[in-house]
């Protein structure tokens, strides 16, 4: 094997790297919550449906609280009108829907009162207010929190910067408003338009952190490693070249980026240094047995070469297998990650071959770092105790597996984010002092114009909304008929005012269809899990199905019961790629060695790892969410490479005894395999302070599981080894 690539291949790897980078041009960030569903989603289409049926627009729910008396002070009352119009007058805003507006509210369908004097007490207002048919749904009993709905309407698709310029100009108006008149007045933001505000705070918060603690943690890594700051640049340039590059191709891809791709460069970065450690390792040993630098690189890539080959392609194949998952950034983490894997392989076979020999490294300081590292006592002390190793990690298996059994599928897209986010306090505000932030919505359809005026529809709908109201976990419903009951307006008796007037003049379009076919019902729950919410939609459709008839429904809808089912369905196939990772781990070292013990023994150290944690996980109140469910699907194609190192490196020679072939592997691969395994677990523990929860569990259990996979491939895989007295054919 040549010391160098010809000429024309270093030609060409640049030639690609350049054209890789200028599709940066083409990267596309989405900040609306439903990149996170397929288009092709059945329930997404719903949802969209019932949106363009019901004027659905997207909404920043404004919740205003006051600490000393009611939101119905005098001074605040003349306030709100300026409020208002300065939030209408605001680009996008369709409409505004404030608890104030009430109070100067005309006849309509709700015609109960009129309020006109601005001097009238507190309490009354108060009063007035609350036996409003939405009075309750907009202030609070003791009027110390009051709601604020803008709804939105983007001509766009919902981007970034449309977001984020949009909230800038909400917040310029509260700053101008209430804080510099120094009004008691705060204000919490939820909503879907607060929920994707934060999707973007996430993301720009996590990459001003990650970035330099990334290479702050590499290079202290890499110099305590090698002592050689050239060395510590140039992989993690070459790394950082790989991740560059691999967003390249995702611009010219156009894959649109979510906050959950924030931690991609991370990963690719990681694995580029880890996966080559193996490389770097074998290049200083060979240093340090006399060879020149150039003869020592060459060697390592010989050594290396099929291992290294495999490692890349597995880790990818890893990666790639997140395809399987229904969330689209998700498949995107895996392209991305996959394509850095190609893309760093090139670079390891090039550049790093190129420029490794060029840094001066004089056999005495390569001495230094091979002796520094040498694991030969480590490998003496797991063979004298290897029946024990293996019972103790039996009785680890067996409690794990118990452990894993009780681990439950559940996600909640509010928890995404830390509890001090403005998001997540106004969030919990609605669920402590209203009727919570968890809805579903559905649409019970007449089948004819005017339908929704029938006796018999009526009568049905009526059934409905009753038995919505007694179970146990709904807080609130809300439909147009049931107001219109409570206030004796008999729907039928206006037709002909209707028959000539859409529901928008009366205030009705997020109620009523067009023409009068169907109703939207409401239905607000208490604090669910993702579970329990799954469950009430199956049991409201069941209902339906059963006493509906001959009218038909959609629903139920709403970002809740999407991210619940989303979860689910993610976390199912993150289970069926972990099934079939582990079926490719057993082809590939069958197939390459030939060998069933070989096999079996690769299945228990990749395995083992991740029952470990995941039964740890369960122990401490960890559930399968979307970060979590994520490594599951991904983490075989990382863990299995060092174990590859292992089986593939182990000493064909038949004469030499088990118990040397296993040392030869301490001095020659376990040492590479301790480095590798600590650098790639510092690179994720910079998710750890992440302020997306996703990425937050993706990295905690990542890294443990990495963690684990070494001791195991350090004790586990060498006890086997050696207690089947394995030899190689």
């Amino acid at each position: 094997m040549s010391s160098v690539p010809h000429p024309s291949v270093l030609v060409l790897v640049l030639l690609s790297i350049a054209i890789s980078l200028y599709g940066f041009t083409g990267l596309k960030t989405n900040a609306d919550y439903r990149v996170y569903f397929d288009q092709d989603d059945p329930l997404l289409q719903t949802d969209n449906q019932l949106g363009e049926q019901y004027a659905q627009l997207d909404s920043l729910i404004l919740i205003l609280s006051t600490e000393d008396d009611t939101l119905l002070k005098p001074d605040l009352i003349n306030f709100y009108t300026d409020f208002e119009q300065q939030l209408s007058s605001i680009k996008y805003v369709e409409r505004v829907t404030a608890f104030f507006q009430l109070l100067d509210e005309g006849i309509n369908l709700d015609d109960a009162f009129t309020v006109s004097d601005e001097n009238q007490e507190q309490e009354d207002l108060l009063h007035q207010l609350r036996s409003h048919s939405r009075g309750t749904n907009l202030i609070t009993a003791d009027g110390r929190y009051g709601l604020l709905n803008i709804g939105v309407l983007f001509p766009g698709e919902n981007t970034a910067k449309e977001v984020k310029q949009f909230m800038t100009e909400v917040k310029s108006v509260i700053e101008s408003q209430i804080k510099s008149k120094n009004l008691d007045i705060s204000v919490n933001y939820s909503g879907t338009l607060a929920l994707n505000e934060a999707y973007i705070d996430v993301v720009r918060h996590d990459l001003k952190r990650f970035v330099p603690c990334l290479f702050l943690i590499f290079s202290i890594c890499l110099f305590t490693f090698f002592r050689s700051w050239p060395i510590t640049f140039l992989l993690i340039g070459t790394a950082l070249l790989s991740a560059i590059s691999a967003f390249g191709v995702a611009g010219w891809m156009h894959w649109e980026l979510a906050a959950i791709n924030a931690f991609t460069p991370i990963i690719i970065m990681s694995l580029n240094i880890a996966t080559s450690m193996h490389v770097v390792v074998n290049y200083f040993r060979s240093v340090a047995d006399g060879h020149s630098r150039a003869d020592a690189m060459a060697e390592s890539i010989h050594y290396n070469f099929t291992a290294l080959t495999l490692s890349k392609i597995t880790t990818a194949a890893g990666f790639l297998l997140l395809a399987f998952s229904p969330s689209p950034p998700v498949n995107v983490v895996g392209y991305i990650v996959a394509t850095g894997m190609i893309i760093s392989y090139v670079l390891c076979l090039t550049f790093l071959r190129i420029l490794l020999p060029k840094i001066k490294l004089s056999r005495e300081q390569a001495k230094r770092v091979v002796e520094r590292f040498s694991l030969y006592n480590l490998g003496t002390a797991t063979l004298r105790y290897s029946n024990k190793i293996l019972m103790f990690s039996g009785v680890i298996a067996v409690v794990g597996l118990i452990s894993i059994a009780q681990l439950k599928i559940n996600d909640n897209v509010y928890e995404y984010f830390p509890e001090e986010h403005s998001f997540r306090q106004g969030t919990k505000l609605i669920d402590d002092h209203f009727d919570g932030s968890i809805r579903l919505l559905y649409s019970v359809d007449s089948g004819k114009s005017f339908g929704v005026l029938d006796l018999e529809y009526k009568k049905s709908l009526a059934s409905f909304t009753d038995w919505l109201r007694g179970q146990e976990l709904v807080a609130r419903v809300d439909d147009v008929l049931s107001v219109a009951t409570r206030k004796g307006i008999r729907l039928d008796a206006i037709q002909p005012v209707l028959e000539i007037n859409s529901p928008s003049m009366f205030g009705l379009e997020q109620d009523l269809t067009i023409a009068y076919q169907a109703i939207k019902i409401s239905v607000f729950l208490k604090a669910v899990t993702a579970q329990e919410l799954i469950a009430f939609d199956s049991k409201v459709k069941s209902w339906l199905d059963n006493n509906i008839t001959p009218y038909s429904y959609e629903g139920g809808v709403g970002p809740d019961i999407l991210f619940a089912k989303l979860g689910e369905r993610n976390a199912k196939s993150m289970f069926f790629s972990l099934g079939l990772a582990l079926v490719v781990i057993a082809l590939v070292i069958g197939g390459l060695l030939r060998s069933w013990p070989a096999t079996l023994i690769g299945l228990i150290c990749n395995l083992f790892p991740v029952v470990t944690v995941f039964a740890l996980w369960s122990l401490i109140g960890g559930y399968i969410s979307l970060g979590s469910a994520m490594v599951m699907g991904m983490i075989m194609g990382i863990i299995v490479d060092d174990t590859l190192h292992m089986l593939l490196k182990y000493p064909r020679t038949l004469n030499e005894t088990v118990t040397s072939s296993v040392l030869t592997l301490y001095e020659k691969v376990c040492p590479a395999i301790l480095i590798t395994s600590v650098t790639l677990a510092a690179g994720l523990f910079v998710g750890i302070f992440s302020g997306f929860r996703p990425i937050y569990e993706l990295s905690l259990l990542s890294l443990s599981i990495i963690l684990v996979a070494m001791i195991a491939d350090l004790f586990l895989l060498p006890a086997l080894l050696h207690v089947m007295k394995f030899k190689r054919a």
